[in-house]
């Protein structure tokens, strides 16, 4: 059963390395993970045919197999530059990533891919810049591509691949969390249920599924907040706290000596101060701003 409070460093996806970049981004456990919520999506889910593929500035998902893989370096920087060619049943496209190394040995020749990204020209012909990739497995269960990809609030060294590469599989067990929001309240407002609205927050469909999971957990947010500010104020109220009379006369002279004039919401305001200062229990003032 999933556990909102496993601190991370329990994840077997998790090495030390890792753990102090998701502790600077606020992540500790894996409640704090699930509620680490997309700044916003990549649509990659125009999935095409590589013949298809035929002006530049089109945004694509393109699957098939690495047929050639080459690294070289350029003279001037020394930067490594990747060139792939990927066929489908109706054609060939190159890929081209800069400054990534490791793809060299993560692509080999011969693995299926799905790349995603967008198409750009130079003399060779239409090629995909530095698309977003992922090896195909028989699920065909596309993570990083082909499909609307979540985009994460980031930090050096930790990138959204990676915390896709941490939150998905997390998604299968959100089903035995308990909502914290009441049935009553749920169909009131036609909010998903917690695990749907996790579901739909990270890896949606649609974007319209990402927009009501978003108004959900606003209006849990806030509701949560109301309560404990509630919470506080009832136990201020148990304790005893010493009675401060309030002096009408006093009060009245001490405003008529003021340098300036109270507006009408100060005099209500202190008046409502004063009036509470008389109680025999502590009060929270900030109580009149929730309703």
């Amino acid at each position: 059963m999933l556990n909102l409070n496993t601190p991370m460093e329990k994840l077997a996806r998790v090495g030390p390395k890792f753990l102090a970049r998701l502790k600077k981004l606020g992540i500790k456990t894996v409640g704090d993970l699930l509620r680490h919520f997309p700044s916003r999506y990549e649509d990659y889910s125009n999935v095409s045919a590589i013949s298809e593929v035929t002006e530049p500035g089109q945004t694509v998902t393109i699957l098939g197999q690495v047929v050639d893989l080459e690294m070289t370096r350029s003279w001037r920087r020394r930067m490594a530059i990747i060139n792939a060619t990927v066929k489908d049943q109706g054609g060939t496209i190159r890929a081209v990533w800069f400054n990534q190394p490791y793809i060299a040995e993560t692509l080999r020749t011969g693995t299926f891919v799905s790349l995603a990204g967008k198409t750009s020209l130079d003399k060779s012909g239409l090629y995909l810049s530095s698309p977003s990739y992922e090896k195909v497995s028989n699920t065909g269960d596309l993570t990083h591509t082909g499909r609307l990809v979540p985009v994460y609030p980031e930090t050096e060294g930790l990138t959204s691949k990676y915390l896709r590469f941490l939150i998905k599989p997390l998604l299968a067990g959100v089903e035995s969390l308990s909502d914290p929001l009441p049935q009553k309240l749920l169909q009131k407002y036609k909010f998903p249920k917690l695990a749907k609205a996790l579901k739909a927050v990270h890896f949606p469909d649609k974007i319209d599924q990402a927009h009501e999971a978003r108004q959900r957990f606003a209006f849990e947010e806030i509701l949560l907040f109301q309560l404990r500010v509630l919470r506080d104020h009832r136990q201020l109220q148990a304790l005893k706290a010493p009675k401060i009379e309030f002096d009408k006369d006093t009060v009245v002279a001490f405003v008529k000596n003021l340098p300036f004039v109270l507006t009408g919401d100060q005099r209500v305001a202190a008046y409502e101060i004063l009036q509470d200062l008389g109680k025999p229990h502590s009060v929270v003032f900030v109580q009149r701003g929730v309703n």
